[in-house]
């Protein structure tokens, strides 16, 4: 697990970096995009079992 100091050396290395940058926040997207359709996913069921 990071700790925050990490996190926030990670941060600070990936904006020295662009290309390392753009795959955190290509990965952020895709982990959003996944958190949403999961999100979805429950609400369609929940919806179901009413």
């Amino acid at each position: 697990m990071h700790t925050i100091t990490t996190a926030a050396h990670d941060a600070g290395v990936a904006l020295d970096n662009p290309f390392m940058l753009a795959i955190i926040v290509a990965a952020v997207g895709v982990t959003g995009s996944i958190l949403a359709l999961l999100g979805a996913f429950a609400l369609v069921a929940t919806g179901r079992d009413d």
